[in-house]
């Protein structure tokens, strides 16, 4: 009944969503010069609305989703030289008003006919970006939300489909060649803070593609853009209100080769909520030592005399989990949502001559999914005689690489905006985005010691990562459009304008209780040995965290300046001001360890193996650094 139920809600928001496709029409056609010159990315808008379209490089152009109507359709070329104006047009539901448009120095009507016409495409299509990337004086590129539903679920996966833009790790751009360090990443033009205490670069692994309009990364300089940047400068531009009512449900699921049902899978016990991208407190340091640390008293763990209950209960605190485990992971899967809606009220012809406008979207995205090899290769080669004669490299140390991970990425923007008129339009987004992925790995070979002994390092981590940011921006022109006296011909001259953002963001990473286990053994006959040795780092356990917030505040004015009839340039200037607070914090500690043991750590830390018994120490901790 369950099953049938979900069935059911899936097929009425579909239908829904269908009919208030057909609530609205289209006006598609071509965009000509004296009807035989194509006019490419000419801009096609009616009058006294929002609703616009560019023409691809054919001058072909289509504007979705109109409210049914009668309207007057304008439309001005590129480089604004060419102009018409096409009285009484007519839109109706569920049609395509098809109309040709022939650019001249002087207004004309066109020919109207009615197509029947099926809406495909959405915010962020190729036509749009292309006409925008002609129209930058800056060098740049584009990429549309069309080929972002297309290139992966993350930004970091799309950002490769953009010439110029390598990513490595999985998360860091690298724009020209020139490392991550010489990149910027911005969000909605508003400076946001990175995840990663070594770097000051933006982890674009976090951002789901399902709420970005377009990604922008320009290559040049501009005096309107930040200068700690040299190799490029990338722009996340999220998703506004649509058109008309939107809502969609999606629900995928992907099988890996490698790690689907994979019942040798590495993983270990964590906490309850990992599946959610949270850990639930299991991984936190424990209370009783968390007091020692907020007491100052973490040296205490060292070994001496009189600290014998301290060295006791500090060992007896933590869990005795330390090595990887098998377990069977699950398919690949994702869920997403997302709703808008636009409302218009007030007199159509007011003295602003537009109605008001509010809208909103809002999405939610889930994706959890899993990756696994056990072929992986770690080694060590030195070049031991001179470089003419020698034939090969000499092994010091080759390593077996096994890893098992479970990799979880949560998402959701809420954008709220409302259109006063010509001059004003007011707008907030919420963004809300966060991770978390759990690793278990083994590294096994031999190293240059000696041949015979294998070497093994074991290691359970995990990663938290968030973001939260709430924008507001807004757009106000200072004099209305249609009196600016010093307006070209062509009407192509806008208003002096200011636009201003106030961003807020704060990112967290928490990496709780990554635990190394670095051991050896041998193998004689059916007897394997294990040991810890003093060559090595001695099992450890770290926890890390880092803040930083993000304060960024940008206003600007436009002035635009008429040179002649079709010509004219623009003065722009503003002020930007970012404030930045990033805290870093990380506590070791070291397991006192010594001798054989089976090679079980669950054995080897059992209580009468550790702390202070009968006069006797055992395994206890030893605080290194806080």
């Amino acid at each position: 009944m369950s099953n049938f139920k979900a069935l059911l809600a899936i097929v009425v928001i579909s239908f829904s969503t269908a009919i208030s496709f057909s609530q609205t029409g289209f006006i598609a056609g071509t965009v000509t010069n004296n009807g035989v010159d194509t006019m490419a990315y000419s801009k096609v808008f009616i009058d006294s609305t929002g609703y616009y379209a560019y023409a691809n490089k054919q001058g072909f152009y289509t504007v979705k989703k109109v409210e049914p109507g009668t309207y007057t359709v304008k439309a001005y070329s590129r480089d604004r030289q060419f102009n018409a104006k096409l009285p009484n047009v007519t839109v109706k539901a569920g049609d395509t008003t098809f109309l040709d448009i022939d650019l001249s120095i002087e207004p004309n009507v066109a020919k109207v006919s009615v197509l029947k016409f099926k809406y495909a495409g959405g915010d962020g299509d190729e036509t749009q970006m292309a006409a925008e990337k002609m129209n930058e004086d800056a060098s740049v590129d584009l990429l549309g939300s069309e080929k972002l539903s297309r290139t992966g679920s993350d930004v970091a996966s799309a950002s490769k489909q953009i010439t110029g833009v390598s990513v490595v790790g999985g998360k860091y751009v690298y724009i020209r060649g020139l490392s991550d360090r010489y990149s910027k990443t911005l969000l909605n033009n508003a400076e946001i803070p990175g995840l990663d205490p070594n770097r000051n670069s933006v982890q674009l692994d976090m951002f789901p593609n399902a709420f970005i309009s377009s990604l922008k990364v320009i290559k040049t300089y501009s005096p309107d853009l930040p200068g700690d940047w040299a190799g490029g400068l990338m722009d996340l531009r999220t998703k506004e209100y649509p058109d008309s009512f939107l809502v969609t449900l999606k629900l995928t699921g992907a099988f890996n080769s490698q790690s689907s049902f994979n019942s040798n899978f590495l993983s270990y016990e964590g906490g309850k909520t990992d599946f959610l991208g949270y850990d639930d407190g299991t991984r936190d340091l424990p209370a009783y030592v968390q007091d020692l640390k907020d007491n100052d008293e973490l040296g205490r763990l060292n070994r001496l005399q009189g600290n014998e209950e301290v060295y006791d209960k500090s060992i007896e605190s933590f869990n005795k989990n330390m090595q990887p485990m098998r377990a069977n992971a699950s398919l690949n899967h994702s869920l997403g949502f997302t709703v808008g809606e636009r409302w218009k009220w007030g007199a159509k012809k007011d003295t602003l001559n537009i109605r008001r406008t509010l809208g909103y979207f809002l999405g939610t995205s889930y994706k959890r999914s899993f990756s696994y090899f056990n072929d992986g290769e770690r080694g060590k080669y030195q070049l031991t005689t001179d470089i003419n004669s020698a034939s090969e490299l000499v092994t010091n140390r080759k390593l077996d690489w096994e890893r098992g991970r479970d990799n979880v990425l949560v998402g959701s923007l809420f954008n709220l905006k409302y259109v006063a008129n010509k001059r004003h339009d007011l707008g907030m987004n919420y963004i809300h985005n966060h991770s978390g992925q759990k690793t278990a790995s083994v590294v096994t070979g031999f190293t240059d010691e000696d041949e015979s002994i294998t070497f093994r390092n074991q290691q359970l981590g995990y990663l938290q990562r968030s973001m939260n940011a709430v924008q507001f921006y807004g757009e106000h022109k200072l004099i209305h459009p249609d009196s600016v006296k010093t307006r070209s011909k062509s009407g192509s001259i806008d208003a002096m304008r200011i636009d201003w953002t106030a961003s807020y963001t704060l990112a967290r990473q928490k990496e709780p209780d990554l635990r190394y286990v670095t051991d050896d053994y041998t193998v004689t006959g059916a007897d394997t040995s294990f040991r810890f040795s003093s060559i090595y780092n001695a099992p450890a356990r770290y926890f890390r965290s880092m803040q930083e917030y993000n304060i960024d505040h940008k206003l600007n004015l436009t002035i635009p300046i008429e040179i002649d009839s079709a010509k004219f340039i623009e003065v722009k200037t503003g002020v930007s001001n970012v404030t930045k607070l990033r805290e870093f914090r990380e506590t070791r500690f070291d397991l006192s360890v010594n001798g054989e043991y089976n090679g079980n750590m669950v054995d080897y830390l059992a209580s009468e193996n550790i702390g202070y018994k009968d006069g006797v120490y055992g395994v206890g901790l030893l605080d290194l650094s806080s």
